[in-house]
């Protein structure tokens, strides 16, 4: 056997996959799922040239709560729908990628893992620009390629990563986070507005049920995606202040009747994380209540 054409053939094989898995199953899915029906600037562009920070921008610019869910949906579904398609295929992939890489010296290790960060780079409808990218996220070929520079051998850290899990995982999962958390900060603006109102007269005990029912959502997403950090994780962290605060104030009401800070600290509380959401929806539709909220 050739040793020349043995790596020649490990490379062009290598590149084949994941040219394939992109070209017959993820771009079309990306493009039909969320390009076309939710990023309306991209109709005009070449694949070549969009750039991801482009389709986070206009993706995550939902007017209100029922558009940020409509996207969201579409998001999911795109996720569902290619984690099956990996389901199929996943045997295959991971025989396919222990055969190119098992016991192979670093060297031509590196080769192999090189092929297939070019091959991703070439066929991703994103551009691989690292100023494209936000720092929460980056593009397969970019760890593939630290992988491919590295004296750690990342075998199975890739077999694993392409034979389990979409190529574009990390941008849907991406796209999921936000446009949660965004529906999520759009029903909590008013029902903060109310806490507010009732905060006021200390006759009034505080509603939850709303808010332990949004709690209740982020934390199902949250376990869903099995996330440690986040957007969405941090909400959930606003939320369980906000209620343990609630909770202090109606104790307050219900028992004693007197004060004890809980309901001055949750005014400020309520005060600064409205504002802050209205904050980062100014420019997108903020709801009414974003009119009180400076």
């Amino acid at each position: 056997e050739d040793p020349v054409l043995s790596k020649i053939a490990r490379k062009a094989a290598a590149g084949h996959l994941v040219t394939t898995i992109l070209q017959v199953e993820e771009n079309p899915l990306l493009r039909d799922r969320v390009f076309k029906p939710l990023v309306a600037s991209l109709t005009a562009v070449e694949e070549a040239e969009v750039r991801f920070d482009v389709v986070a921008r206009d993706l995550l610019s939902c007017k209100d709560k029922a558009d940020c869910e409509q996207a969201a949906r579409a998001v999911r579904g795109a996720i569902e729908t290619a984690q099956r398609a990996v389901e199929v295929r996943s045997a295959v992939t991971e025989n396919l990628l222990s055969s190119l890489l098992r016991g192979l010296p670093r060297a031509e290790r590196s080769e192999v893992l090189e092929a297939l960060a070019v091959a991703l780079e070439t066929t991703s409808l994103f551009t691989p620009r690292s100023d494209a990218w936000p720092e929460e996220v980056k593009p397969l070929s970019h760890w593939v390629r630290i992988a491919a520079r590295s004296d750690t051998d990342y075998t199975n850290w890739l077999t694993e990563r392409l034979a389990h899990a979409p190529c574009y995982v990390e941008e849907l999962r991406f796209f999921d986070d936000r446009l949660a958390t965004l529906a999520a900060r759009r029903e909590l603006i008013p029902l903060y507005s109310n806490l507010l109102v009732r905060l006021s007269d200390r006759r009034n005990i505080l509603g939850v049920g709303e808010l332990v029912s949004i709690q209740r959502r982020v934390r199902d997403g949250i376990a869903g995606r099995g996330e440690i950090t986040g957007p969405l994780v941090a909400l959930e962290q606003e939320l369980r202040q906000v209620l343990s605060l609630t909770e202090s104030v109606n104790s307050d009401r219900i028992g004693s009747g007197r004060e004890t800070g809980a309901s001055s600290r949750l005014q400020q509380k309520l005060q600064s994380l409205r504002k802050s959401y209205c904050s980062a929806l100014e420019a997108h539709g903020p709801p009414v209540e974003c009119d009180h909220a400076a």
